[in-house]
């Protein structure tokens, strides 16, 4: 009777509304702010002037083009302060499909899965966008690098959680191979998946895969299936595709092991395109692992993307899809083949500090644009923080999902983080939201292991010189003035302090200025109140996960009460307090 009424409540808000547009939620992987729209600087994603004015000095060959992003930019909305919800790939993944911010997950970095793995099914409990936009009637799909399940028929399987259809890779284990000898696809309706075998690619060397058709290209065999079911999409029910393409991450050619041989990995792609040796032969470094990288933006995602808007205008729903193009963290290093490769070698930060695993800007900012012609107003740009942890509640709202419907329930947990910004997409300016739409976003990376290199080489880099966690909390009393940025870079690493809407590129360290000490106790009590200590592995560096709280202040800062639970800083000294705040410690 509940679920009548919710859909009875549905129906009646939709002619207020209007009609529900179909959703497509593209996710690119680890592209940087200074990768798109490089030829067309007015509709880029950074708004440095210094660093706009640098990349204008790039010669044209050098500069990717990515004339579908440059389109969506213009005619739709950039989120110039976008982040996402972790800086490495299964946590940000597992946030943006469940809605919760990385320090109340349990996953919070790659390693957290069985063996040390990156696979980490959905936690009991959570939901995703899928279940609510099905909840009022969407179809769903989803297509490509899944990452949220251990495996191809496990619980954190996506046709178990809301998703009608999906065609691709499961778990981080299927995904390293731009030319894979199998991909997968479930359906919500039969148990089990399904088996695709691609016996084209058991060779997959770099002579056979650089010709047209000789193997078959995982994500263009995504873009095929991803395209295929928009075609056949009812044009009376909406749909909401969610399309996670590889492209942008570092990939094999070989069917080897893909940390075993890691200095084998490189950026495949079937073509080079315009990205030439010959025609970036006077731009500076030319390897064929930076030009790969240049052709997998344009001719493998914008290339998505221009094929995606073809397809809805052929169909005539083109008004009537929201898109909201994304990355899942910041740029990454890891072109094997090119030991000496950098983001800097494409602009691929846009003249941020710190790349992929970095919780600096550079690793946890990300291209954000969404775009819906007639509803969201065309070349506008938002400030306001945009969190990957944001889209399902903001998704909610365009759907026309009822504010208190129980679908919602898991999405508004305590300290989960993310709200509907669905108003301010469609708003010409941010006026819509204020400090009082949160007082704060969150973003987290935690190591369970040591170490920084295998095999002599940054390869993976997926540990740090201390296990525990880095993090960022961004404070939004000040907000529309500034954005305090609390960081720790690394777990074993120093407090930092940054307003990141004014110093985007993190130069000016905050935390020693007095004037600054309210933002910086109101941040540290924050983040000990919206997350809960991993203490496996911050027994070292985390005060929560302390025996004896107060003897580690009166050792390392003076506290002079030892019977005491907490501190806070005075001008002359420390003293200890016992204070509390929502029945969490703050110490």
């Amino acid at each position: 009777m509940r679920a009548v009424l919710y859909l009875f409540a549905f129906l009646v808000l939709v002619p207020a509304y209007g009609s529900p547009p179909n959703i497509v939620v593209y996710l690119a992987d680890d592209v940087g702010i200074g990768e798109i729209n490089q030829h067309a600087p007015e509709f880029s994603l950074i708004d440095d002037k210094a660093e706009l004015a640098r990349m204008e000095q790039y010669p044209q060959a050098r500069r990717i083009q990515t004339p579908t992003l440059e389109r969506l930019a213009r005619e739709g909305k950039r989120f110039m302060r976008s982040y996402a919800g972790s800086s490495v790939c299964s946590p940000s993944r597992h946030s943006l499909l469940t809605g919760i911010q990385v320090g109340m997950a349990k996953t919070r970095g790659n390693g957290f899965g069985p063996n040390g793995s990156s696979d980490v099914d959905i936690e009991p409990g959570r939901s995703t966008f899928g279940e609510i936009v099905k909840s009022v009637g969407y179809a769903t799909a989803a297509f490509g690098k899944w990452g949220a399940a251990t495996g191809s028929d496990t619980s954190g399987s996506p046709c178990k959680h809301g998703f009608d259809y999906f065609f691709g890779m499961f778990a981080h284990s299927q995904i390293g191979h731009a030319f894979p000898k199998e991909i997968y696809s479930c359906r919500a309706e039969t148990s089990g998946f399904s088996t695709h075998e691609y016996k084209n690619n058991e060779d997959s060397s770099v002579e056979k895969c650089r010709g047209e058709g000789n193997c078959t290209y995982f994500d263009f065999e995504v873009r095929a299936k991803a395209l295929e079911y928009i075609d056949q999409a009812s044009t009376t029910t909406p749909f909401l595709v969610y399309w996670a393409t590889y492209a942008g991450h570092s990939a094999l050619y070989e069917q080897v092991n893909k940390f075993g041989s890691c200095h084998l990995k490189t950026h495949p792609v079937p073509s080079m395109g315009r990205y030439t040796k010959q025609a970036l032969m006077t731009t500076g470094r030319n390897t064929a692992e930076i030009r790969g990288h240049m052709a997998m933006i344009e001719y493998t995602i914008d290339e998505d993307l221009r094929l995606l808007l073809a397809k809805l205008e052929a169909k005539g729903i083109a008004e009537k899809t929201l898109i909201i193009f994304a990355s899942d963290n910041g740029p990454h290093r890891e072109a094997f083949k090119d030991p000496e490769y950098t983001p800097a070698d494409i602009y691929a930060s846009g003249g941020l500090k710190g790349i992929k695993r970095s919780t600096y800007e550079g690793g946890t900012r990300i291209p954000t644009i969404a775009w819906w012609p007639g509803t969201i107003p065309p070349n506008t740009k938002s400030h306001y923080p945009f969190m990957l942890y944001d889209i399902p509640l903001t998704i909610a709202s365009a759907a026309g999902v009822p504010p208190n419907a129980p679908v919602l329930e898991p999405f508004k947990v305590a300290n989960a983080g993310g709200v509907s910004l669905f108003r301010l997409m469609k708003s010409k300016r941010d006026s819509v939201v204020s400090s009082k739409t949160r007082p704060w976003v969150y973003t987290e990376i935690c190591y369970a292991r040591v170490g920084n290199q295998r095999d002599g080489q940054v390869c993976p880099v997926q540990w740090s010189p201390a296990t525990g966690c880095a993090y960022a909390l961004y404070d939004l009393k000040a907000w529309p003035k500034a954005i305090w940025k609390l960081v720790k870079n690394l777990p074993n690493a120093q407090e930092e302090l940054y307003d990141v809407l004014n110093d985007p590129g993190e130069k000016r360290n905050r935390v020693w200025n007095r004037k600054r000490g309210a933002i910086l106790r109101r941040a540290r009590i924050a983040r000990a109140n919206i997350r809960t200590p991993l203490c496996d592995i911050e027994h070292s560096t985390n005060p929560s996960c302390f025996a004896d709280r107060c003897n580690y202040w009166k050792t390392r800062r003076g506290c002079r009460k030892a019977k005491c639970k907490h501190f806070r800083r005075k001008r002359k000294g420390y003293t200890c307090h016992s204070f509390r705040r929502r029945g969490r410690d703050l110490s």
